[in-house]
């Protein structure tokens, strides 16, 4: 951030933070929670797309709603990890597929060199889509 913004926004009253995971207050357990939500949402999104299904057709599989195979494409918070799971099935995947999305997920979590991605090493990852409340979905670890 550039230093006269941090500036004005801390004379502001403004919490500036450089790890958005201080900001949340999130905990290692937490953040690989969340990013492994992420990670299964996206495998099915893939999959998916990979299948030529509509949202309708995975909903019919899922025996669910459309708007509820669009929450699990998000994932919406109160989109269980149950549901996670089935919906990699139900788009034709396996637990290979599930495995892999584990993998992506404890490599995106992981430190980075100074030499990758910016200053201390830090990667700008793609926030949570609009009107998802990804950040704040509760996990096993949250108190």
């Amino acid at each position: 951030m550039n230093p006269k913004t941090r500036t004005a926004l801390e004379a502001g009253g403004f919490s500036v933070e450089d790890n958005p995971n201080d900001f949340l207050g999130l905990t290692a357990e937490d953040r690989q929670y969340v990013e492994f939500r992420l990670q299964l949402a996206r495998t099915t999104r893939r999959l998916r797309d990979e299948k030529d299904l509509t949202q309708k057709d995975l909903a019919k599989r899922l025996k669910t709603s459309q708007p509820r195979v669009a929450k699990i494409e998000t994932p919406a918070t109160d989109v269980s990890l149950d549901q996670l799971v089935n919906a990699v099935f139900a788009a034709g995947g396996g637990l290979a597929d599930i495995s892999q999305a584990a993998d992506t997920a404890a490599a995106a979590l992981r430190p980075r060199s100074a030499g990758e991605g910016g200053p201390g090493g830090q990667v700008s990852r793609p926030t949570a889509p609009r009107g998802s409340a990804l950040g704040n979905a509760p996990t096993p670890f949250s108190q």
